[in-house]
């Protein structure tokens, strides 16, 4: 099959990102021709394979006010120049905006359009204008695709008309290596890890994990914080740690390349985030045997993660149960390795040969 991705960017480390940068991979390793279409951006975040043909639709990312409509049209365009031109079969789009642009685009009739999101879309409203376009969009595309059931099935009752599908993101293994720091390892001598990761902003709840952490540190007094990632809201974090009095106990290593190393030297993933589109990186960190504490958040963790099985789910914004269940797993050994003998399970549940037969249904049927 010859099959386009088209996204706005893959120069930020986001969760789109990493999964585009998953597809990629599984896909030319299933003998397709892959094109990945990027409206403009520097090097890629995370590793593309060599085989995947890339183009560039824009010198310049996209303006605001009516120099980006005008913007948007020429991206529209662009589309769909590059996929007449490398005939390709089917298109995958990545975000709701990208969604619209790929059903304006002048396009063969035989070329499959499926567009997809990776966030849940009522957490993330769109302003009137492209809530209109999106209205109007996603009934002619031939699926709209989704990592959870319940983010699909919120799609179908929002869009009549819609055809809507949940398909898990799957887990590549072992996990790529991609650029960041050369540190992969936090444990120190007799003493043992929370690990973290992820964006630093609002929603994926870092400090109010590191007040939680706070609220232990006496009870924990072996017990490290670590959180891999940056964002634009990392001085508010180490602020927050400094006023804390907590710089030898909480860290930030920045990005990490390696981070099957990161979390099989960790002893338990904790994942505060209040809002997620699947949570790709629980999902990692239980494939290498990590047990993860999660906020039920929507959408994804409940999908993944088997609570009392393999890690634990916390209602959202609980913080009382989140700390304790923090405190307990630190102190029972017997329950951490129980939770982590059967976390690599997952490997089993989002394989790419469980998953790709999915995508390849999708990607190949017109509605």
């Amino acid at each position: 099959m010859k099959v386009g991705i088209y996204i706005d960017r893959m120069d930020l480390r986001g969760g789109a990102q990493r999964v585009v940068s998953n597809l990629c991979h599984g896909w030319v390793h299933r003998g397709w021709k892959v094109h990945l279409l990027v409206v403009s951006g520097d090097t890629a975040a995370f590793p593309v394979s060599a085989e995947v043909k890339q183009h560039v639709l824009a010198a310049r990312h996209k303006r605001r006010g009516l120099l980006g409509l005008w913007d948007n049209w020429q991206h529209v365009r662009a589309l769909g120049r590059v996929v007449r031109a490398e005939q390709l079969e089917a298109v995958l789009a990545v975000s709701a905006v990208a969604n619209i642009h790929l059903a304006q685009a002048d396009l063969p009739a035989h070329v499959v359009r499926v567009g997809s999101e990776h966030s849940y879309p009522a957490h993330f409203p769109l302003p009137f204008y492209k809530e209109w376009f999106r209205g109007r969009a996603y009934p002619q595309l031939d699926a709209i695709v989704t990592p959870t059931r319940e983010a699909a099935d919120y799609l179908a009752q929002s869009y009549p008309g819609a055809r809507t599908q949940g398909i898990p993101n799957w887990l590549t293994w072992p996990l790529p290596k991609s650029d960041g720091s050369a540190n992969a390892s936090f444990s120190r001598p007799g003493r043992r890890t929370f690990l973290a990761c992820g964006r630093f902003d609002k929603l994926k709840g870092f400090s109010r994990l590191i007040a939680m952490f706070d609220g232990l540190k006496e009870r924990l007094p072996n017990w490290d914080l670590v959180i891999v990632g940056d964002g634009e809201d990392r001085e508010l974090l180490e602020a927050q740690v400094a006023q804390a009095k907590l710089e030898d106990r909480v860290f930030f290593p920045g990005w990490v390349a390696d981070m099957e190393s990161a979390f099989r030297s960790a002893d338990v993933f904790v994942f505060p985030s209040v809002s997620e589109g699947f949570a790709l990186v629980l999902a990692e960190a239980m494939a290498c045997g990590l047990p993860c504490v999660s906020y039920d958040c929507k959408v994804g963790p409940s999908e993944i993660i088997r609570d009392g099985v393999d890690g634990v789910l916390v209602p959202v914004g609980d913080e009382t149960a989140f700390a304790a269940t923090m405190q307990r797993l630190a102190g029972a050994d017997a329950e951490r390795s129980r939770l982590a003998a059967a976390c690599p399970e997952i490997l089993d549940r989002l394989s790419e040969d469980v998953i790709h037969p999915l995508w390849a249904q999708v990607l190949g049927r017109k509605r």
